[in-house]
């Protein structure tokens, strides 16, 4: 499990930014607000980021539902199927990948 992968830590931090960009309430002040301000209109707004905020959260539950799937095909026990779905839930495909390349033992 390699959670300082680059391209895993590129995928939480997005994740991280979008759900930011659509939970940040819209009288806020800062930099951070300056930036939801000046990106909003390419999105569609408050309601744009929520959009694409659920849409990426959904995706990134059926990713985690599989990686549960192909875990407990590989006969992991239940705490490690239980990290795989964090995993790939925070992170997504990158990690799914890698779930994905284990092999069943004694295969």
């Amino acid at each position: 499990l390699d959670l300082a992968h680059p391209v895993a830590v590129a995928a939480m931090v997005g994740m991280a930014v979008v759900t930011s960009l659509a939970t940040l309430p819209t009288d806020a002040s800062g930099g951070f607000a300056s930036f939801r301000n000046a990106i909003g209109p390419y999105f569609g707004g408050q309601v744009g980021f929520a959009v694409i905020t659920i849409a990426a959260w959904l995706a990134h539950l059926g990713e985690a539902l599989y990686g549960v799937k192909c875990a407990v095909a590989l006969g992991l026990p239940a705490s490690s199927v239980l990290l795989w779905f964090v995993v790939v839930l925070l992170c997504g495909f990158p990690m799914l990948r890698h779930l994905r390349k284990m092999k069943i033992p004694g295969s």
